[in-house]
């Protein structure tokens, strides 16, 4: 069979390490978190003291009404934080859809997401105490 990845160890994934799992982490986020707003997705984020970054998801089925554009936006927005993860500060992110989302091309999706982590780093880049 075809294997999509490498298997010689140079495959990057996303691993539970870098999931948001709990009620609690969520939480938090929700609480505590910055936001991030574009007409695709709200990106809530807060520091966190893992040494990297987390992603969590809240997807309504009240802004996305088909499982498979739910699936889609998830499937796309992994793999977006996969390639940026190495870059992004330790952070833990919730991304939740807007109602252009679900008719998106994939391109304005990643394009989307792609502004996102950009501003995600520029925000944690600057000294602290400067907003």
């Amino acid at each position: 069979p075809l294997r999509a990845t490498p298997t010689n160890g140079t495959a990057r994934r996303f691993r539970p390490r870098q999931r948001l799992a709990t009620e609690a982490e969520f939480d938090q986020v929700f609480r505590d978190g910055r936001r991030s707003a574009d007409r695709y997705f709200t990106v809530l984020y807060r520091p966190n003291a893992t040494g990297h970054a987390r992603l969590g998801f809240a997807l309504s089925r009240q802004r996305v009404r088909l499982a498979v554009h739910r699936n889609r936006l998830r499937r796309l927005a992994r793999e977006s934080f996969r390639q940026a993860d190495p870059a992004l500060p330790p952070v833990d992110i919730v991304i939740l859809a807007r109602d252009a989302a679900a008719g998106a091309t994939n391109p304005d999706i990643t394009a989307s997401l792609a502004r996102h982590w950009d501003k995600l780093r520029a925000q944690f880049a600057r000294p602290p105490g400067d907003t």
